[in-house]
């Protein structure tokens, strides 16, 4: 009877060093990125960016995926619009302990100078309808206009 609770015991021991165990603490495919803000981005805003990973950047507005203490964070940052003077940017971030990133994700929106937007990090696994207007960009990311 013992050996089959030391093999099962061993086997999940493997899986989890091994990575093959996946949870809201260690997002595949997100964390770890060596990415940095734009130059435009004013320092003072104090957005959170330890393990910062560049998501999207579809050159109107940049998705990142970030780390604060044991938190999920996403940031959204528009970018300064075309026919502005370069001060018309904004960013925005949610950060959300990892029972409820593991749950619902992170999710952020924004809405300045006539243009809106957001980002939704998802967790592992996310296989809940989105809300309308929505859209699934990569099995981490989803996106409005």
């Amino acid at each position: 009877m013992r050996t089959p609770v030391v093999a099962i015991i061993a086997i999940g021991c493997a899986l989890t060093l091994s990575g093959c165990v996946t949870s809201a603490d260690a997002l595949p495919g997100v964390a770890g990125g060596a990415a940095e803000y734009p130059e435009w981005l004013d320092e003072s805003l104090n957005l959170p960016t330890a393990e910062l990973t560049l998501l999207r950047d579809d050159g109107e507005m940049l998705a990142y995926a970030s780390r604060d203490d044991d938190n999920w964070c996403v940031v959204a940052v528009l970018a300064p619009s075309p026919s502005g003077n370069g001060d018309d940017w904004g960013a925005s971030a949610s950060c959300v302990p990892l029972a409820i990133f593991a749950d619902r994700g992170a999710i952020v929106s924004f809405s300045m100078s006539g243009r809106s937007g957001g980002a939704h990090l998802l967790p592992p696994g996310y296989n809940k309808a989105l809300k309308a207007g929505w859209i699934r960009v990569s099995p981490q990311l989803a996106v409005t206009r």
